[in-house]
């Protein structure tokens, strides 16, 4: 049968190979013969109809929406890059590059077998012989950058901010025996964004996370934190040669069959150097958990939060970590305990505060107590005299716009940092476009909530604070409504909490109370300063249960004299 593949609206005829290379459940995968230029690309098509009808969407959004950086030297994400048809033109699969030449499933060295070596267990693999053995110095240093490139890989999955692999194991990632690393069974990850959603429909329970489970019980989609257990899981087999819920006797009252599957042990926190260690008793001879004190204290520190805390280390952060071994001249510092994670990437959960200045004409008189009333701002955050709680400084983003007829962002996103230099406010324009402003800065916030996605890092709602003397300009009444109606949504689905700050006494308050959501506050020109020490006080009070609470109940206690 012919199959074809449109490129730039021209189509080409595809010759695959007579016998399949890999087969599933729902396809079988051949190499492509010709034309010569794909030769280098193979080909899935689904088993039947069935199969086809239900994946035809999905891999149409897949092919529409690459990842960057899906090749790149070491790192192969075998990607669905065009359609295929068959002779009917009826769809029936989709090509992609073919894993680097060489590659093998990286269950080659995933499990240890006790008095075996890689070439006696598979002897017709030379390449691989002598590189990968578990217990010499080599074959540790090569399975660190085997394990690096896979980070990586799995980094620029979750950088798009719209897939998450679900199904990830070793099984699904090829190697070679110089460490480069090919992802495949890409159609099944799971896609979210906006306006699509296509379940990752697939996933192995011995890399399946408790709070995957139940997520996934109540039709939840996945997280990258899904993939970062699987990955932590995957690790500690390939460095370990054990899984890190198995290999050892376990004693009453767990020493049950409903125990007896790695599963049910995840399940119950039975991780062999977790919380409930007491009710594990590790095997006298040939314990390959022994292995586990031998690593450097950053990975016995990631393996320790990925197994017993709710917070995941993020594909990024096992990269770092691999790479300062790798490199031991990368300047990183090591963590001490779960919670100096952050060092390594700081994992903290983030409460990012957008503030959204007016600098039209009529802000003249303001702008030096603007200025002023920032450095302040930033000072109180950073003394802990002032409340700071214990790493609220590892927490609190902090990003600056100032507005006139334009809009200029004048700090991203990112942590206050001792010594910084601010950036200044500078009054210049005569027109106000507070809706510009206010836009920009949900975009910042959508762009800034892919990030957190993408690194598995936690959030707060996002904080959006305008502070405006004046009249906005006129406005399309159309554009007007819109945004007013997306600010509501964002409100009210809680992705971030808007407040607007009319200062003196010419603002247009029904604006401001209709663009906040009736989260309006009044203040004088000359408690712009008290308004930020307000500001920082409210930021830094809260204890992490609901800090958006603390935040608003904190402003209107402050402020409810000045309204």
């Amino acid at each position: 049968m012919n199959y074809l593949i449109y490129k730039k609206g021209n189509a080409v005829c595809l010759s695959l190979s007579a016998n399949e290379i890999s087969s599933g459940g729902q396809g079988r995968i051949y190499k492509v013969v010709s034309p010569l230029e794909l030769t280098n690309y193979c080909v899935k098509i689904y088993k039947n109809d069935h199969h086809a009808k239900v994946n035809k969407d999905k891999i149409e959004y897949m092919v529409n929406n690459k990842p960057a950086n899906s090749n790149m030297t070491n790192i192969r994400i075998c990607w669905p890059e065009s359609i295929v048809y068959d002779c009917k033109g009826a769809f029936c699969g989709y090509i992609m590059p073919l894993a680097f030449e060489g590659s093998r499933d990286l269950k080659i060295i995933e499990i240890f077998s006790v008095g075996k070596t890689i070439a006696q267990k598979y002897p017709k693999f030379t390449s691989w012989h002598n590189k990968f053995e578990l217990d010499s110095p080599i074959g540790f240093k090569n399975r660190i950058k085997m394990l690096h490139n896979w980070a990586l890989a799995t980094e620029i999955i979750h950088q798009s901010g719209k897939y998450v692999i679900v199904d990830l194991k070793p099984e699904n990632v090829l190697a070679t025996a110089e460490g480069k690393i090919s992802i495949v069974d890409t159609d099944s990850f799971q896609i979210v964004d906006a306006s699509n959603f296509f379940a990752g429909p697939v996933a192995t329970p011995e890399y399946f996370a408790k709070f995957a489970k139940e997520r996934h019980s109540q039709n939840l989609n996945q997280t990258n934190d899904c993939d970062c257990f699987a990955l932590a899981i995957a690790f500690y087999k390939i460095l370990i040669g054990s899984h890190p819920y198995s290999g050892f006797r376990l004693l009453p009252p767990y020493n049950t069959d409903e125990y007896s599957d790695i599963a049910s042990r995840i399940d119950n926190d039975l991780f062999v150097f977790g919380k409930n260690k007491q009710y594990i008793e590790l095997l006298k001879h040939n314990n390959m958990h022994e292995r586990f004190f031998k690593l450097p204290h950053v990975l016995q520190t990631l393996f320790m939060q990925a197994f017993t805390s709710t917070q995941q280390p993020s594909a990024t952060i096992w990269k770092q970590a691999l790479r300062s071994i790798i490199e031991p001249n990368t300047r990183i510092k090591v963590p001490h305990t779960p919670r100096d994670i952050a060092s390594v990437g700081n994992s903290e959960m983030k409460c990012l505060c957008i503030l959204v200045v007016d600098v039209s004409g009529s802000m003249r008189l303001c702008e030096s107590g603007l200025n002023q009333a920032l450095r302040i701002f930033v000072s109180d955050l950073l003394d802990a005299k002032n409340g700071f709680k214990e790493y609220s400084k590892d927490q609190i983003e902090l990003a600056i716009i100032q507005f006139d007829s334009s809009v200029e962002i004048l700090r991203q996103p990112d942590l206050v940092k001792e010594g910084e230099k601010l950036p200044l406010f500078r009054v210049k324009g005569l027109k106000t476009n507070t809706a510009a402003a206010v836009k920009k800065a949900m975009e910042i916030v959508s762009e800034r909530k892919k990030y957190y996605f993408a690194n598995g890092i936690s959030y707060y709602r996002p904080w959006i604070i305008l502070l405006t003397d004046g009249n906005p300009n006129p406005c399309n009444p159309i554009e007007l409504n819109s945004l007013f109606n997306d600010i509501q949504d964002g409100i009210q689905k809680h992705h971030f909490m808007l407040s607007a700050i009319g200062i003196g006494s010419e603002v247009d308050a029904e604006y401001l109370k209709k663009i906040s959501c009736n989260n309006y506050y009044r203040i004088k020109q000359t408690k712009i300063s008290e308004f930020f020490k307000t500001l920082s006080a409210s930021m830094t009070m809260f204890e992490g249960n609901n800090p958006q609470k603390d935040l608003r109940d904190g402003l209107e206690e402050e402020l409810k004299g000045q309204i």
